[in-house]
């Protein structure tokens, strides 16, 4: 290989492997988030049927479409796909935020914007 394709190639690495962490240090935020603020106050049966939630809202869209959006991945420009899929799961992470710093804890909101992510997190992976 030339330098040229081995220096595009660890940039491509270095900056997917940043932004794997960055999701999943939001992922984890989030579930913290959760137990110590949203349901700080309630018994642990509605902490764990929360947290409960939670995984599933993230991992099902992920087992769900995983089979259309590797089909669809093949079809479409890998470059676009990471590019488009980084972006949408940034402004997430800030829309999450937003509602997190605004102390409106709506659990439903936040449900959906996870259920989002992680459709999201399937193209994205898919195509790295």
């Amino acid at each position: 290989m030339n330098k040229e394709s081995m220096k595009t190639f660890y940039l491509l690495w270095v900056t997917q492997g940043l932004s794997a962490l960055g999701s999943s240090l939001s992922y984890f935020t989030i579930v913290v988030w959760f137990s110590s603020v949203v349901f700080a106050e309630h018994q642990n049966a509605e902490l764990t049927l929360a947290l409960t939630i939670l995984s599933l809202v993230f991992t099902l869209p992920q087992i769900i479409a995983s089979p259309i959006a590797g089909i669809l991945v093949d079809k479409i420009s890998r470059k676009r796909i990471l590019w488009s899929a980084d972006a949408i799961q940034g402004a997430i992470t800030l829309i999450i935020a937003y509602i997190a710093y605004s102390e409106s804890h709506q659990y439903w909101s936040i449900l959906i914007l996870l259920c989002v992510i992680a459709l999201v997190s399937v193209f994205h992976n898919l195509a790295f």
